[in-house]
Formats: structure tokens, sequence, C-alpha cells
């Protein structure tokens, strides 16, 4: 490692036309702004290093030279481990050995000391050694690093690093110090160590040195298989006669401090009990003495007893602070100042906390009540502090001004929950707050229009954008928004910076991207690999499509040749399940720009052929997106005629479609398909009339938007920004500011950066007081399950004074249909019609109908049904489905079966009609036998019908379920056994076993002992989940609650695999069946797993969904936390 750079300035002020260095954060823009700037990283934990290391190292020539042998030649292990007890001079000859390197060794290190607030555990480690790395590589720290991400990340910096230097004839070498000091080594499963996050096979020849003391506990979460289990790696360590020397001298210098002068006695105390990271300012504020003073009396013993360190956080603009000087001097101060001195310390830092909370946190509040203060809380097991803390808004707005980013805050809270969840009755009121809490910090991006990060990446921002990327809750939202950022990152030239994210992205559409910016810079060797990279047959074959495009005629004939063969020979397994027309007609897209004409005929005619068989039944809206794809090839192709012919069915289309806003769309993608086959004039005559019909036409917002899509398609960015402009909803108008901005900022336009701010004002100001408003009615509808009217009504008035702030008209109207369904117990349906005019409003035709839906459910709980049935009418059939199931739902469940049915037989979808018939079904067994039966003969009637196999073992896996709930036991299980697709089979196993259940425990064992079976072969995690969540079920009504509870772990394990653990996306299914059947096992269980299973699902999950659940186990709790929120600072 050489010697760290100067960092830049941690911000500035400046006027918005001027921007300089790489912004990571920003509030809402009015007028002047402070920014924060995010320079490359250039580690300052060096300056760390050498305020451990001896000003001298004696006597350790041997040891020094064996661990260069160690780092430089052939033949050793990855892995030294060397052991010695206190006091032996480890760290001393550590810390000399990595500010000293051999000759062609690159060092990374990390010392592990409870000295140092947040030194010891593995989210420090990660910092620090990601810090260290980022420098090495000449890159930029990842941003929005979280519990789930942070190892990934890690790793995944180790393997470039240990590459990059490889590739320089040099070796990557990790010291890590005081392994034994990690405070994530506990007892039992919960151990998350330092130890287990080092890598079992080194990559690249990487070495790696720990050091601690002898005959240590082996972390529980390192794998059997790891080198640190091996006793061959075990180095013995010698005392330092040196070492001993200071060891006699500090500790009679301890002796004296305890005994000396009440202010010496009060600055040992004050740093031992806080656990140091007290500046001089921060003791002088405790003890009353001037800040010289206290520099003074530290001076004075500072080169034995006390040692000093530089701000973690900002440490050019905050001073030095201090603690003792040894790990063995922090603990034999801690014994000698014995309970009652050490508790008087421990207030005194207590009461100074109270104090800067009381006045709300404000500017130069002293780093360690933001960073150590928390860290002394866990240590002392002070769980009602670490609450307050981790749920004080103000304090962490303060860290964010200081550090730019949540990721402290977050890891807060998560401590937070996690002890609370540990207890043996956790305290549900206060883990709703954390999530509450949690939830609000992750909210804080919610608006960031998907486009706005690919701008930020485009003007040279990676950080910012992968960080606004990263922040946006909504999963596939955010996955768009990252394959942007990779999309914008190649085309900049940084290809290995971007093919890094397109791998951490997981989704083949990311790489895909990447290869074609690789190609379009002429990189055509790179990209084709990188195309061949991507797993998926569809997906690899648009992706080698899109290079021989880029490639054109200026690539060797013979090269383009090769992969178009290749591309052929990929379309039997090209099946791509949204648009199979896609694939060939990328090819011949690709084949007609390297020339060969009759090939790309030839493509272009199988995209008709798949056309005319598999789109013949498709709704007319996703039949025109195929014709688009097929467009574009007859256009490549130079078949004008056949083009010309599609072109007219999809403006058919256009006028027939359920919204202003989809007819524009359709036509804007129409414009792109002329633009980009060479017909600019007849691609804005198209534009125009898109432009034409957004304004004219009732098409609202949405249409506007698309307008503006249209023409950035035909390169008017002129006309694209007016339009955008025009838009009246702050979210619409971002998202359109945020796509002009991406085209200026690609053609190299300076309006980009102010466009880029402008948008990022407006989607930080569109929430207004959504997340606090849609909260309190989630709270309301889970206080009206409890009977609690009184609560639901001063909640509702709460919510109808914050819902005008909000700017979507979609979210407003989530907002009070929330509402409205907790009112609906209560009869009170007096806000459907002022609802009914805001869903009027909305032109997106798939939220409207989600909407319309929630809407119905909530008119048909209050028993209003023909109101519900209007609402239905008002969804276009396409997608009436969800709002159909749910009304017909509400209607069973009141009693009105026929209606219930008759309004299921209007569902248009088979598989979905027979779910509803059969969730009709279990409400009518047993007190309507003639009736269960009907429908059972519905199901089955359905089954026949089937136009494909995964639609027939789909419902037919529903009639299984179905004929179980009956009782008709034996057919159920012989028809769930006879499924050939392991989903199917294993979805009907399960379903039959949980309505079975305790009628026939012994069969239902037998079944979910057959879903375990089953279970290994289904791999779609979503479908995983809800059949382990059904299973779970099963074994409830069992009465067999530690099986449940042990399905549910594994729930739980899939969860975390997927990439679902501790969610963000309050949409996800997966995530949200696995709260719910916590939720449902809590009703089941006896009172204390209960509490666990309530508390696991706040720690996952939105915050507002496991109230239910809460409600049922904790009512008391819900009241309380309904009379709080929200929380103060």
């Amino acid at each position: 490692m050489t010697s760290p750079a100067e960092p830049e300035p941690a911000g500035q002020r400046i006027d918005r036309s001027t921007v300089l260095g790489d912004v990571y954060q920003i509030g809402e823009v009015h007028g002047d702004m402070t920014i924060h700037r995010a320079p490359r990283v250039r580690s300052a934990y060096l300056h760390q290093v050498r305020r451990i290391a001896p000003e001298r190292l004696e006597d350790r020539e041997e040891e020094l030279e064996e661990l260069a042998a160690f780092c430089t030649e052939e033949g050793h292990g990855p892995y030294a481990w060397w052991r010695a007890p206190a006091w032996a001079g480890k760290s001393a000859l550590m810390s000399w050995f990595v500010l000293n390197p051999p000759e062609g060794v690159d060092i990374v290190s990390f010392f592990v000391t409870a000295r140092w607030a947040s030194q010891d555990d593995r989210v420090a480690f990660t910092e620090v050694v990601m810090e260290q790395l980022v420098s090495l590589l000449d890159t930029e720290m990842p941003p929005f690093l979280t519990e789930t991400t942070r190892a990934a990340h890690l790793l995944g910096l180790l393997d470039r690093a240990a590459a990059a230097c490889a590739e320089r004839g040099r070796r990557l070498v990790l010291v890590v110090d005081g392994l034994d000091e990690d405070r994530g080594v506990v007892a039992g499963p919960e151990t998350r160590s330092i130890a287990a996050l080092l890598p079992e096979r080194p990559p690249s020849g990487m070495r790696v040195v720990v050091a601690g003391r002898g005959h240590p506990v082996m972390p529980s979460d390192v794998p059997d298989h790891h080198p640190l289990r091996d006793p061959a790696v075990v180095r013995s360590l010698a005392p330092s006669p040196r070492a001993q020397v200071i060891k006699v001298d500090a500790e009679r210098e301890l002796k004296r401090l305890l005994h000396g002068t009440g202010p010496e006695r009060d600055l040992l105390g004050l740093v031992a009990a806080a656990g140091g990271g007290l500046s001089a300012a921060d003791l002088a504020e405790l003890t009353g003495l001037d800040e010289y003073e206290v520099g003074d009396q530290l001076r004075g013993v500072a080169g034995r007893t006390f040692a000093s360190r530089r701000s973690r956080w900002a440490p050019d603009d905050l001073p030095d602070v201090y603690l003792l000087a040894h790990e063995e001097l922090q603990r034999t101060a801690v014994g000698f100042l014995g309970g009652k001195r050490l508790h008087r310390y421990r207030e005194a830092v207590h009461g100074w906390a109270g104090r800067h909370r009381r006045s709300g946190w404000p500017e130069g509040t002293p780093e360690y009540l933001l960073r150590g203060y928390f860290r002394l809380l866990q240590s002392t097991g002070d769980i009602e502090r670490m609450v307050a803390c981790a749920t004080g808004r103000l304090r962490h707005d303060r860290m964010l001004d200081i550090t730019g980013g949540d990721a402290a805050a977050l890891a807060e809270i998560t401590a937070a929950q996690e002890a609370l969840a540990a207890q043996p009755e956790p305290d549900l009121l206060a883990l709703a707050r954390l999530a509450a809490h949690r939830n609000r910090l992750r909210d804080r991006n919610a608006d960031i229009p998907v486009a706005l990060p690919a701008v930020w990446a485009a003007l040279g921002r990676p950080v910012r954008a992968e960080a606004l990327a990263r922040g946006i809750p909504i999963r596939h939202w955010r996955t768009e928004a990252l394959i942007g950022v990779a999309a914008a990152t190649a085309a900049s030239g940084r290809t290995e910076q971007a093919v890094t994210l397109a791998r951490d992205i997981g989704h083949p559409e990311a790489m895909l991207a990447v290869a074609d910016e690789t190609a379009r810079r002429g990189a055509w060797h790179r990209a084709v690999a990188l195309a061949r990279d991507i797993s998926h047959p569809h997906t690899r074959a648009r992706a080698l499509a899109a290079v021989v495009r880029r490639m054109g005629t200026g690539g060797s004939p013979e090269e383009a040749a090769a992969l178009l063969d290749e591309i052929e020979g990929l379309l039997p397994q090209a099946t791509d399940l949204i648009s199979p027309v896609r694939v060939p007609a990328a090819a011949a897209l690709a084949a007609a720009s390297a020339g060969d004409g009759a090939r790309a005929m030839a493509f272009a005619g199988q995209a008709e052929t798949l056309l005319s068989t598999g789109y013949s039944a498709f709704v007319p809206e996703r039949r025109a997106d195929a014709l688009i794809h097929l467009v574009r090839a007859w256009l490549a192709s130079g078949d004008d005629e056949a083009a010309a012919s599609l072109m007219g069915e999809i403006e058919t289309i256009a006028a027939g479609a359920d919204s202003v806003a989809s007819r524009v769309r359709l036509l804007g993608d129409l414009a792109a398909a002329l633009a980009d086959a060479g017909n600019p004039v007849r691609a804005a005559m198209v534009a125009t009339d898109a432009d034409s019909l957004a304004r004219n036409a009732s098409g609202g917002d949405a249409a506007l938007a698309a307008a503006v899509d249209a023409w950035i398609a035909v390169g008017d960015r002129g006309r694209a920004r007016e339009l955008a402009g025009m838009l009246g909803e702050p979210h619409l108008r971002a998202s359109a500011l945020s796509v002009v901005a991406r085209a200026c900022a690609e053609a190299g336009d300076a309006d980009a950066l102010p466009l880029a701010l402008r948008a990022e004002e407006l989607s930080r100001g569109a929430a207004g007081g959504s997340g606090e408003a849609m909260a309190l009615a989630v709270l309301a509808r889970a206080l009206a399950a409890t009977g609690d009217r009184d609560r639901v009504t001063a909640l509702a008035a709460r919510i109808d004074g914050l819902v005008n702030r909000v700017g979507r008209s979609v979210t407003r109207a989530t907002v009070l249909i929330e509402l409205l369904r907790a009112l609906a117990a209560t009869g009170d349906l007096t806000r459907a019609g002022a609802i009914r005019d805001l869903l009027a409003g909305i032109p997106d035709p798939d939220a409207r109908a989600a909407l319309c839906g929630d809407l119905a459910t909530a008119l048909a709980t209050g028993g209003d049904y023909k109101g519900a049935e209007r609402v239905v009418e008002d969804v276009p059939p396409r997608v009436r489905f969800p709002a159909l199931a749910a009304t017909c739902g509400v209607m069973a469940r009141r009693g009105d079966h026929d209606r219930a049915v008759a309004t299921a037989a209007r569902i248009g979808g088979l598989f979905e009609r027979a779910e509803a018939y059969g969730d009709l079904l279990r409400l009518a067994w047993p007190d309507r036998p003639g009736h269960a039966a009907a429908l059972i003969g519905r199901i089955e009637d359905l089954a026949g019908r089937g136009v494909n196999p995964v639609e027939r073992e789909a419902v037919t896996a529903a009639v299984a379920h179905a004929l179980a709930v009956k009782g008709e036991h034996d057919r159920a299980c012989s028809i769930a056994d006879g499924l050939t697709e392991p989903w199917a089979r294993a979805g009907a196993l399960a379903d039959v076993a949980a309505a079975i259940g305790a009628r026939d425990p012994a069969r239902t064992l037998q079944l979910t002992g057959a879903v375990e079976e089953v279970i290994d072969e289904v791999h779609a995690p979503p479908v995983l989940i809800r059949v382990l969540v059904t299973a779970a079920r099963a074994a409830v009504a069992l009465g067999d609650g530690d099986r449940a509870l042990t399905l549910v772990a594994r729930v739980a394990d899939e969860n975390r695999s997927a990439g679902l653990s501790r969610i963000d996306d309050p949409f996800d299914p997966g995530a949200r069946r696995l709260v719910d059947a916590l939720a449902e096992l809590a009703a089941a269980v006896p009172a204390a797993p209960a509490q666990a299973l309530i508390a696991q699902a706040f720690a996952i999950w939105h915050w507002s969904t496991p109230l239910c659940g809460l409600a049922r186990v904790d009512p008391v709790a819900l009241a309380a936390l309904a009379d709080e929120l929200p929380a103060g600072p």
C-alpha cells in the first residue's frame, strides 16, 4: 500500500450552475445548495496503523523474515495464524509489518480492538478493508451497503484486487490482528464473525495473515473446511521482552492515575467507561475542565496509558479522539474502577447524550454520540437506549449530513432489532417502532425516477448513480435503474466496472446492456465474450445479435457470419416466454446490419411465423408489442410492404387501446422503430401524431409522459423538454425530465446536469407525507380488526390532514383506499365517492385496475355490493382478475355465495378463475355441501379446457386442492401425486395436506413428508416459498409447532438465498407470503413463540405488514403504537 493522498474537502457551497466532483447525496434544491463530493477513496487507515506501531521494533528480525517468506515465496499455503498471549507484542509486530511490506507485496489490514469505538466487528472490518481495496484499485466504494450485500461486495473486491496485483507481478496480502477480540463471536448460531468473512480459497495467489491469542474459540459460523480450522496454519509467537517492559510501565501508570488527582481519575474513568472515542473537547464538556487542561493531562501520560486516533467519519474536519493504549489496559481499568465508579461515569456519558438529544442533535454534535455511543450501549446491553438511538429521526438525519448515507443508521436499527428479538419476550412495540423508522430511511429515495441514476453515470458520477439506483425500494424498478447505470458506465469506457456491476445485479439484461455498449465503442471481441457469458439462451442470442448490429459492415464478414450461425443455433433454445418474437427479430436486424439480406429475410420470416401461431389469442397490446419487433425486422430486411401492413395493425390496436397513454406509448414505439430503420421523416410524423393525441385527448400526465418518450426516440430533445415541463404530477415530471436528461448526457449536451438536478429535486419532494399517511392507514386497518373504533377515527382525522400533501394521485388513492378498508368495518363508506373520482383521473390502466380492485373490496366489506360491482366494471377486462377475485371473496365471507360465484365466473384466465372457485369452496365447505360440489364441477371443467401444459397442471392442482377441502381425500391425493411438474406436484401436495389437516393426521403427516421429498426439485423461489408456507400451515393444523417453525426457518433461508432478506420492496410476493405465514403461525402457537414470529416479521418486511399479526398477539402494543406515531426525535 502506498501512503494515502490528501482527501478532498467534504463539501462546499455552490450555485446551481456549477457542480464539481462526484456528488453522492443531495436534498431538495431551492436556489443554492450544499453538496458532498465523493472523490475516489484514498484510505486513511494507515494513519491508524502508524499509531499502533512502535517507534522501533526490537528483536523481531526472525519473525519479520518468516512473514516476508510466507508472503513472497511459493510453496506456502494461503493462511498463517500467529498466536501469543496478551502483551506479547503481536500488534506491534503486525503493524510494523503492514507499514514495511516486503518487495512485491500489497497489504490491506484490519486491527480488531474494542478500545476504538466501532472497530471490533464484521461491519467495521468490511468497511475498513473495502476502503483500502478500492484505494488499491483506484475505484469507488460500493454504495448503499447493507447487511445482505456487504460480504458479497467485500469478496468481490478481494477477487479484483488480488487479480490486479497478480497481473502486475505482485501479491495481495490481508492482515487481520486481534481476531480473538471480535465482538461478533457469541455462543450459539447467532455468531457473525470476521473469521467467517475471510475467503476459504483466497484468489489469485492471495495470502492471509491473522493474529490473536492462544487457544481461541473457533466461531460457529466458520465452515468446517475453512483453512482456519487446519492446525497446520498455526504459528506460535514468543512474547517480546520489550512488550513485557511496556506492560509493567503501563500498568504502574494506570494504577497511579486511579489514585491520582480528581481530573486524572475523571479522564481515565470517562475514557474507560465510554470505551474510547472521546475527543479533548468531549472530555472538557464532560468534566467541566478547559479543553487545554484536558490536552495537557492527556499529553502528559499519552505515551503509556492513552493513545489517540483520527476521526473515522471526517478525519480532516473533526478532532482526534482518545482511548486506552492497550486492550488489557481497558480491561484492567474497567476492573479497577469497579461497579459504582464505572456506573457513575457511564451515567455522565448518558446524561451528556441526553442533553444533545433534547437539543435535537444540533450541528457540531460530537462524533462519539453518533458512532461510538451506540456501541457502548450494545456492549452493556442497554436495549432501551439502543432503541431510542436507533429510532432518533434527527440523530439519523445528522448522521446523514456527516456520512452522506444511511448505512450507519440502518446498522443501528438492525442491531437493536436483533437485541430485542433475542429476548425471551421481545418488546413488539419497540420492534414496530424500529421497523417503522427503518422504512422511513428507505423511503428517502422512494420516488427516484428509474432513468435518473443512468444520467449521473453518464455524467461521470458512478457512485452517485449506483447509490440512487440501489435506494429505489421497488425491486424491478431498482433492477431496471441499475441496468441503466451499468449500460451508461460501459458507454463511458469503464467496461470492467460495468461488468462487475452487471454481475452483481444478476439479471441477464444487465450483461446484455453492457455487451451492447461495449460493442458500440468498437470493442467487439470483448463484447462477444460478455454476450457468451450470459447463461439464458434467449438473452445470449439477443446480446450476440446486438454485437453484430454494432459491428455492421465494419467488422470481418467471416466473424459476422460465424456469430449469425451461433445465434441461429440458439434459436431452438431461445424460448422467451414474454415475447418469443424478440429473438428472431433481433437476429434479422443483426443479419441486415451485416449485409446478409437473405438471412435477414429468413429470420424475419421465422418471427412472422411465431407471431401468427403464438400471439393470435393474446390481448391486443401484448400483440402490438410483438408486432413492433417484427416491424423492425422487416424494415431492416428491406420488405417495406410487409412492415407497412404490420404498422397499420399497430395503429389499429393503438386506436382501440384501454387508455390514451397506452395509445401514445404504442405510437412512440412505432416512431422509435422507424427512426432506428433510418426513416426520420416518417418517424417524426408518427411522433407528431402521438404528441397531438397526448395534448388534445383526456390522457392526462401519463399520456404527455409517453409523448416525451416518443420525441426522445426520434431525437427531438427540444420538443421532449417542452412536453416534460407541462406535466403536473411531480413524480411524472421528474421521470420525464430524467429521460430528457439521459438523452442530453448521451449527446454531450450541457443541459443534462441542470435537468438531472431538477428531476431529483422534484422526486424528493413528490412523496410529501405519503409514507406517514400510508403507515397510519395500515395501522388504522389493524386497529379496526381489534374493534378499536375510537383510535381508528382519530387516525382517520390525522390521515385526512396528511393526504393532501401527497403529490402522486396513485399514492393518494392508495392511502385513502387503505383508510376506507379500515373504516368499512364501522360502516363508514363516505369517502368512496371522492376516491372513485380520484381513480378516474389516473391514466395508467394497470395502476387504476389494482386500485379499483382494492376499492371494490373495501366497498364489498362495507356491504355495498352494487358499488363494488360498478367499480369493477370500470376496470379493463384484461386486468380485472384481482378486483373480481377480491370482491367475490368478500361476498362469500358475508354469506352471499351465489353472488360470489357469479362474480368469479367473470374472471377471464382459467387458472385465475379456478383459484377463485377454490377460495369460494373453502368458504362454503362444510356448511353448504351442494354449493361446494358445484364449485368442484366448475374447477374440473376448467381443467379440461387448459390450452397448454403449464395451465393444465396448474388447474389440475387446483382440482386436487378443492377435492381435499370437500373431504374426498383419496381422490385428491391421487390427482396431486399424478402431476408431472415438480412445482405443481409440490404445491398440490402441500395444499392437500393443509386442507386435510387434523381431519386425518396420519395422511397429513405423510403428505408433508412427500412435500419435503420433492421440494428440492422446485427451483423458482416464489413457488418454493409458497409451498413451504403451505406445508407449515399443515403442520400447525396437526399441532406440530416445532415442525411448522422448522419449515418457516427454511422459508427464511430461501428468502435470503433469493435476495429477499430484509425486504425493501413492499410488493415482493415471496416475502409477503413469508410474513403472512409468520403472522398466521403466531396466531396458532403459544405466546412466547408467537412473539418471536412477529418479531421476525418486523425484521424482514415493511413495518406495516405484520401489524395485523401484532393485533392478534399484542393488541395493547398496537394501541400504544397508534398513540405515539409518528415518532419524535
